[in-house]
């Protein structure tokens, strides 16, 4: 199945292990397919400049391994 994965859930993910990062895994674990859009790849960039600067290397680190 594919699976659109909210900006949200992908942020919550970055910061925290609870339940949307346990959604998160089960979206992007077989047989489901995880699909993110640039779109939402731009909002969480412009959400973790503004409110968790200090995190930006977490989040990219996480996008490096989507």
């Amino acid at each position: 199945m594919r699976i659109l994965i909210d900006t949200n859930i992908l942020i919550s993910s970055v910061l925290g292990h609870g339940t949307p990062f346990k959604a998160y895994l089960k979206a992007v674990t077989y047989p489901n397919q995880g699909i993110v859009c640039e779109q939402n790849v731009d909002e969480m960039r412009r959400i973790f400049n503004r409110k968790f600067p200090k995190r930006v290397p977490d989040m990219e680190k996480f996008l490096r391994k989507r």
